[in-house]
């Protein structure tokens, strides 16, 4: 894709930032930026009307190249990136000639680069969204040199490379053959994961209301490219219908290879093939394919495998009596009774779209989102609500494909998600217990989550977002209990208290699992006290327990809790058991309740299960070890609820 940057003049757009630190290299960390509104690098600003564009053969009228102008404008519009930097690029299609086909360096990568010719006039732009950023002497953020890894945002205008895998062997530089591999939740085959189930419903990607009117899909890792990339995909096109693809028969697959093949044999041997008879065994193959589908030439052609690309190897590898493993015609085969595999269609590109397409308008947009990498993040989170929500995807179809001309400007929409609707809720009055814990002397910390409101976010925690669903910890209420509790994802940190802890001191906290909320065998929720200002567990000073609730599925099985300890050489040791017995902490009833405590005084420590001892060690923590950290951590599969946190003298 050629990037087109003409006509255009910028200028730099920081949006308003707290100051943020960075380290000895200028680096920010992620977890300090991830919420901060970054901007863009450059912001388009068209004060001249759109000019022709042409080069390497390619032609684009003015009509085209301003609405290239549009869509990177209505991008710009519709997102300022947070904790992540924002490069616009406008964007067509004029690739570069390839090789000579009568040269020796007529390699695969040459006849792909060729075959694009067949590709009608593609338009319009992309985002770039770095995410690993540093300060210069001249920049607030920039890309690091070398960790530039970014996520596109493209939209383009009758675009098939980005949703489509070409079929080299089979195009040329007037007929384009692809698969297009999607991901639909319950599909069977090498998709088949639990993941691309989760990234599939990311922030309500599938069921999204926004999106209802076009067709939009993920497209799974390696399906298009070798990146292991998974994509975001909405296709909007002229009158809701269906790409001008036509699917291919048996018979025009074999009548293809027939008159492919020299060409095919020819790229095997410049990218360096030496398999003996090579052009003989993939004849063979051609006429066992003949024979063995001669009843089936009129069915349609399904690709098995996201890789499988029909070269001169796979052709030759074809034997008698056996399977041709990927070529299918049906959408799903049986190989097992327990396994079943997706097939993609292959498909052509119809006669004439090319030709009718150079100088109109769009006949379809293709929108498309990289995945992030790190559901969790801020900044990924709002890109990702901004392609699901915020882009106003239905004044782009009446634009393009309304029956009635737009004329008024372009809006996104506005949109607030319920976890940001939560935390806009006023705060609440302080129950009993916390006014009765304020006034308190030796109490230097207190926490029962009375005055926050139900589902939002507590204020002075630390916390990590979900890296499933992107969703940040909440208090909640649960049936059967008085009083409210955090539901944790992954890591919680009180804020609120001052640190270091010195001296002696009792932090306790209540634990709530319900019912099959913990199966059996799966993680704890475990209580790191840390010497440094780094996570809990990357401290080389810590002492942490880790609790788990007994078996659901038996009687009053006990739970338990195991100690983890690092202590600076010389301190002293702690005889530790793998684990100690919660008899207290059942893991069947409806709602199952515990309260623990680490107790310190001087270096001894003691682990209390409803103020019973579990643990004593009498040098559990070096008495030149302070507390500089206090944080809460969970594996988010399981559900744990913690309220009540206390610290006393």
């Amino acid at each position: 894709m050629k990037s087109l940057l003409l006509y255009v003049s910028f200028s730099l757009l920081l949006m308003p930032a707290f100051a943020q630190p960075t380290n000895e290299k200028g680096w920010y960390d992620r977890e300090d930026i991830q919420d901060t509104e970054i901007g863009w690098i450059k912001v388009f600003q068209f004060k001249e009307p759109a000019k022709p564009f042409a080069q390497h053969g390619w032609s684009y009228p003015a009509n085209q190249t301003n609405i290239a102008q549009q869509i990177a404008t209505w991008m710009q519009q519709t997102i300022t990136p947070r904790g992540l930097l924002g490069e616009m690029v406008q964007s067509v299609l004029a690739p570069e000639p390839s090789a000579s086909i009568s040269s020796s360096s007529y390699t695969y990568n040459e006849a792909e680069k060729n075959n694009r010719n067949a590709l009608p006039n593609t338009y319009g732009a992309f985002a770039k969204f770095y995410m690993h950023l540093q300060k210069t002497s001249t920049k607030k953020f920039w890309p690091i040199n070398g960790l530039a890894d970014y996520f596109n945002w493209n939209i383009m205008a009758n675009n098939l490379q980005l949703i489509t895998v070409q079929m080299v062997n089979l195009s040329s530089p007037d007929e384009y053959y692809c698969t297009m591999p999607k991901y639909t939740i319950g599909m069977k085959g090498e998709y088949e994961k639990d993941w691309n189930i989760e990234y599939a419903n990311y922030r309500d990607f599938t069921n999204s209301p926004r999106l209802k009117n076009y067709e939009h899909y993920l497209i799974p890792s390696r399906a298009i490219d070798q990146n292991n990339q998974s994509f975001y995909t909405v296709i909007m096109t002229k009158d809701n219908q269906p790409l001008p693809l036509e699917q291919v028969t048996v018979g025009q697959l074999i009548a293809r290879l027939e008159k492919q093949l020299p060409l095919m044999y020819k790229i095997a041997i410049n990218n360096g093939s030496r398999v003996a008879n090579l052009m003989e065994n993939a004849q063979r193959g051609i006429r066992i394919m003949k024979q063995k589908f001669s009843n089936k030439l009129n069915e349609y052609v399904y690709i098995n495998g996201s890789t499988a690309l029909i070269d001169l190897i796979d052709i030759s590898q074809i034997e008698e009596g056996k399977d041709i493993h990927w070529l299918r015609t049906q959408a799903t085969t049986a190989v097992s009774s327990n396994y079943t595999t997706t097939n993609f269609p292959l498909l052509k590109l119809k006669k004439g779209v090319k030709e009718s397409l150079a100088k109109s308008g769009p006949q379809w947009i293709v929108c498309r989102l990289t995945k992030g990498g790190t559901a969790g993040d801020g900044g990924e989170i709002h890109l990702m609500e901004t392609f699901i929500n915020r882009f106003n995807y239905d004044y782009v179809y009446d634009y393009f494909f309304g029956k009635e001309k737009t004329i008024k400007p372009y809006a996104p929409l506005p949109f607030a998600s319920t976890e940001e609707k939560n935390n806009k809720q006023a705060a609440l009055p302080l129950s009993d217990e916390a006014k009765k814990m304020a006034l308190d002397k030796s109490v230097l910390y207190f926490e029962d989550f009375s005055s926050t409101a139900t589902g939002a976010l507590p204020a002075n925690w630390k916390t990590q977002r979900s890296e499933i669903t992107g969703e940040h910890i909440a208090v909640v209420e649960v049936n059967g209990s008085k009083q409210k509790w955090l539901k944790l994802k992954r890591t919680a940190s009180p804020s609120g208290i001052t640190l270091p802890l010195t001296g002696n001191f009792t932090l306790s906290f209540d634990i709530l699992v319900q019912k099959g909320d913990v199966p059996w065998g799966t993680p704890g929720i475990a209580l790191v006290l840390g010497s440094g200002d780094k996570p809990a567990r990357s401290n080389p000073y810590r002492f942490g327990i880790d609790v788990s609730p007994g078996d659901m599925n038996r009687k009053d099985a006990a739970g338990w809790v195991s100690i983890s300890r690092s202590m600076p050489p010389g301190s002293g040791d702690c005889t530790i058991s793998s684990y100690y017995s919660l008899p207290d902490f059942t893991g069947s009833k409806v709602i199952n309740k515990v309260t623990m405590a680490i107790r310190r005084e001087g270096e001894k420590v003691t682990v209390l299960c409803n103020d019973k001892k579990v643990f004593e060690c009498d040098k559990g923590i070096s008495g030149d070890i302070s507390i500089k950290t206090i944080q809460f951590e969970v594996n988010e599969k399981n559900v744990y609820h913690i309220s009540n946190i206390l610290v006393k003298r």
